[in-house]
């Protein structure tokens, strides 16, 4: 049965792994949409760059449960993963220092993993909160929880022996009868019905967790290999959002060029320019407004000092970002802090 024949996106083919290896542990007949992609023994996969797509994904989850129709089936599949799984995003967001900066990386390549609905990012009251909204659909609740339970022990696996508490998970589907096993498996209140699929975590978690093996010449390989395969990835109608997360990413790494910008993209800068141009708005004036936005999101946040939020916006100077900040909202950064916590 086809569950979501409409569904528009596609994931790395790489989870595939973890799927066989769930079905040859608890004895199942592996999906024969599965089967397609690899050897005779399961042991490789044809092409490992080959996209699968998302209606596809649902049928193997949905065939998986059929067999075997135990609830939450999506979060017992998810313990199959490796971190590997996940190619090429693992290692180039795992290369930075710790986990806060390789939230930006996560955030511009995350559809080389789950090509569906882009994921978008905001801090508040010490806390990060990572959102999908419902924009291309929604997948279905055993897809979510199955990519959330993927994306947290990919996470638990590279930062062990530390460990990182969420605050929330939130999914728009209604609320299962076996709701509590959820609550077990993330070790945070899980909300259904919510507006948008949501994972919430402590802002202190992410920059104080250092990553293992930080190596900023793999880094500048991977990245250029990341960037290549994502510009060959279907373009999706959200080009502000797209914008919007390319800018983040840039800003936070220091390299807010036009070229840059649109090199991230993965378009000319005279497309970047056309659409911009579009939309009545320069290239200068959506950064600073990027910038604004970060800004105020940090200042809300009393974890990061103005010292710290001018590095993570780019500017070399701390005086360099007050003088910035003042003329955006005609406000220092500590007056907008103190009138706003």
């Amino acid at each position: 049965m086809d569950h979501t024949n409409d569904l528009q996106g596609s994931i790395t083919v790489l989870l595939l792994f973890m799927v066989v290896d769930f079905c040859k542990t608890n004895h199942l007949k592996v999906p024969k949409q599965c089967v397609l992609y690899f050897n005779e023994d399961f042991s490789e996969i044809h092409d490992v760059y080959e996209r699968l797509p998302l209606h596809v994904w649902s049928n193997i989850l949905h065939d998986i449960h059929d067999q075997y129709p135990m609830p939450a089936i999506g979060l017992s599949i998810a313990n199959h993963v490796k971190s590997s799984y996940a190619g090429i995003l693992s290692y180039l967001t795992f290369s930075q220092s710790n986990l806060f900066e390789a939230l930006s990386d996560f955030i511009h390549y995350e559809r080389l993993l789950y090509d569906f609905n882009i994921v978008n990012f905001q801090i508040k009251d010490g806390f990060v909160e990572l959102s999908w909204s419902d924009y291309h659909g929604k997948a279905g609740q055993l897809v979510d929880e199955t990519f959330f339970a993927v994306l947290i022990n990919i996470v638990k696996q590279v930062i062990f022996p530390h460990k990182i508490t969420l605050k929330c998970i939130k999914f728009f589907y209604p609320e299962p009868a076996e709701s509590y096993l959820y609550e077990k498996y993330f070790g945070c209140p899980v909300i259904f019905n919510a507006p948008t699929n949501s994972i919430i975590m402590s802002t202190n978690d992410l920059k104080n967790i250092t990553l293992p093996n930080p190596d900023k010449v793999l880094y500048r390989i991977l990245k250029k290999k990341a960037n290549r395969l994502l510009a060959q990835l279907t373009p999706l109608d959200e080009f502000g959002q797209i914008l919007h997360s390319s800018m983040v990413h840039c800003i936070q790494n220091k390299t807010t060029h036009i070229e840059d910008i649109a090199n991230h993209m993965g378009m000319s800068t005279t497309l970047l320019r056309k659409k911009l141009r579009e939309q009545d708005i320069s290239f200068n004036a959506k950064l600073n407004q990027v910038r604004q936005k970060l800004a105020e999101q940090y200042l809300k946040d009393n974890t990061f000092n103005v010292n710290e939020i001018a590095d993570l916006l780019g500017y070399a100077e701390q005086s360099v970002f007050q003088r910035a900040f003042k003329s955006w909202t005609g406000e220092t950064p500590l007056k907008f802090r103190k009138n706003r916590t």
